[in-house]
């Protein structure tokens, strides 16, 4: 569950909403996993509320997906006060740290696709490279990598 008291790391120090769960339904099929939460899902506490929510949202319209039939999700659960993301081994560290959370999540949740946005969230999963991905198989399904330009 979510632990508003985690100390995995140093994120949440500086955070609206520490340890941000996802949101969705609890037997979808079909979850979304996102980098981290920006400022907007911070402030609001819940994934994909800010431009990248949005972005997904129009998506899903287009392609006649109810939001409310997945569970979305990020591998990073606090938001990064500093602008971007560290990268290499100290991203690593943000992801690892995070790790248990997202598992539970996967646990929880049992979805038969999940879906990577993006090279940070494909990372968590071992992916490397994802303009090389077409889907893999983790325990709980397929896993399909997206680079969050290729859907825009």
């Amino acid at each position: 569950m979510r632990n508003i008291n985690c100390t995995l790391c140093e994120l949440g120090d500086g955070c609206n909403n520490p340890c941000l769960w996802g949101e969705g339904n609890p037997n979808a099929k079909l979850m979304l996993v996102g980098e981290a939460p920006g400022h907007a899902e911070d402030i609001q506490g819940a994934p994909f509320r800010g431009m990248a929510g949005k972005l997904l949202n129009n998506i899903l319209d287009r392609l006649g997906i109810d939001r409310k039939d997945l569970y979305l999700t990020n591998v990073i659960k606090c938001h990064p006060c500093f602008i971007k993301l560290p990268t290499g081994k100290k991203l690593k560290v943000l992801i690892d740290a995070c790790r248990v959370y997202l598992d539970e999540e996967i646990a929880t949740v049992k979805p038969k696709v999940i879906l990577a946005l993006g090279a940070t969230a494909a990372s968590a999963f071992n992916i490397k490279n994802i303009s090389m991905v077409e889907g893999t198989e983790p325990a709980s399904g397929v896993l399909v990598a997206l680079d969050r330009k290729s859907v825009v």
